[in-house]
């Protein structure tokens, strides 16, 4: 063939994901501030930067900046409220629980509102015999009773002195012995945060209120599992058509 050149290959050139771009940018970026006021300072900087973005662009800032600054806790503490802005409670506890020590509290939390309860009792089970905080033998004795595990938790009634989280803890364990449960109990077990318990008692009922189907789509929506959630909504309204707070509920979980 007449004027035929031979084939030459040119090496194609990397192409670096973008993620990757924005990680080492930042890395960059927060080592210099890092160096003028300190890492945490300089994280807690760099995420109030991200405050007019939108959710998306906003998340994968948070997340490169949570990377760039090796998890300084104002990073995770911002990707934590990034997230609990969204009602993502599984992921602001992820994010909290990426960060310091001083975090876990937050982060055991969030996992108990995900309904992540064998996470929330790790965490508890660490803070109460670490801590003199009383708080946490409650939380961790409700982790329990909310993980089917009652039993468990109704023992560290022992663990805790007279005062306003034994009570609380009696009160809890007290509803777990009953035989049978009134509306004027769960609703007071929902304040409790028993969700659990509310849950398998609401889900049996067949006479359900506004307010009995709104705690139940509630703790679904917390869990993460919107499909459930819509579908109690959806099933509440067809009992009760003109119901202007389950109407609202409606779109607010669309």
């Amino acid at each position: 063939m007449k004027n035929s050149k031979p084939l030459s290959f040119k090496p194609t050139p990397r192409k670096h994901p973008k993620r990757l771009k924005y990680i080492i940018g930042g890395v960059v970026l927060v080592c210099l501030l890092s160096y003028i006021f300190g890492r945490d300072t300089a994280a807690d900087q760099m995420a109030k930067q991200s405050t007019n973005m939108s959710p998306q662009q906003r998340e994968r800032y948070l997340l490169n900046l949570s990377t760039a600054s090796l998890r300084a806790d104002s990073a995770q503490k911002a990707l934590a409220e990034f997230y609990l802005t969204q009602e993502n409670y599984a992921k602001a506890a992820q994010a909290y629980h990426d960060g310091s020590a001083s975090l876990r509290d937050e982060a055991a939390l969030n996992y108990t509102e995900a309904g992540k309860y064998d996470k929330a009792i790790i965490i508890y089970k660490n803070l109460s015999k670490n801590q003199t905080n009383p708080e946490f033998s409650y939380l961790l004795a409700r982790s329990y009773v909310n993980n089917n595990q009652a039993k468990s938790g109704c023992e560290l009634k022992n663990n805790l002195e007279e005062g306003e989280w034994a009570t609380k803890l009696k009160g809890l364990c007290d509803f777990v012995d009953k035989q049978s449960l009134n509306r004027k109990d769960i609703y007071e077990l929902n304040n409790l945060g028993a969700d659990t318990l509310v849950e398998q008692y609401l889900s049996k009922s067949e006479q359900k209120t506004t307010e009995d189907w709104l705690i139940l789509a509630r703790i679904y929506q917390k869990r993460g599992d919107l499909a459930r959630a819509r579908e109690t909504i959806r099933a509440a309204l067809e009992q009760l058509p003109y119901d202007v707070n389950l109407q609202k509920a409606q779109k607010a979980i669309q």
